[in-house]
């Protein structure tokens, strides 16, 4: 695609990520995850839908795009991350479902997202720990004590994806916590069970 063809399709894209419809909304971010690196100049932009977009898709799909754009998304991650201290349990909950879709992109900021494992909300601290478990064993390893600790959590969703997260762990990691597995086998919820 030649320069002004690229600047075109830029101003369409942009018209369009502020559509009123969803369903556009979500093809114009994925379509601008498509030209990849050649789209950082909407990178704030994907961000803002990350965090803020009504709708679920589109906001999965503008962190996708997010990470479409490769070595140039550097500087929209950092805002992602930057909003994990939003005051608002929305944005800081997209913010960490944003970077569980950045994958090994966000890896240097897991110590960041282990942090909101013990937010006031127990959705920020179920989408914590489904972030830090996107990222591989080794950082579920190294998080392990405090993923444990959420075994005692209020709420059962937090408990159940906690267990499941530290019992896919090697055994000789997971094994200092056998006790805590075993009280879980009475907990009140069916899905920790």
């Amino acid at each position: 695609m030649d320069a002004d063809a690229l600047v075109h399709q830029l101003k369409r894209l942009t018209v369009l990520l502020d559509d009123e419809s969803w369903e556009v909304r979500r093809e114009a971010a994925t379509e601008v995850g498509n030209l990849g690196p050649s789209a950082e100049s909407l990178g704030p932009k994907l961000v803002d839908m990350t965090l803020k977009d009504g709708d679920r898709d589109v906001r999965n799909a503008a962190a996708s795009a997010i990470y479409q754009l490769g070595s140039v998304a550097g500087p929209s991650i950092d805002m992602v991350v930057q909003a994990l201290d939003n005051k608002e349990r929305n944005v800081r909950r997209s913010a960490l479902e944003a970077l569980l879709r950045l994958g090994a992109m966000a890896e240097p900021h897991a110590r960041s997202m282990a942090a909101l494992l013990k937010d006031t909300s127990s959705g920020v601290r179920r989408a914590a720990v489904e972030a830090l478990a996107s990222l591989g064993t080794g950082i579920v390893v190294t998080y392990t004590e405090e993923l444990a600790a959420l075994f005692g959590d209020r709420d059962a969703e937090v408990r159940r994806v906690a267990v499941s997260v530290v019992g896919d762990v090697d055994a000789q990691v997971s094994k200092p916590y056998a006790a805590k597995f075993a009280a879980m086998l009475q907990d009140k919820s069916t899905s920790v069970r």
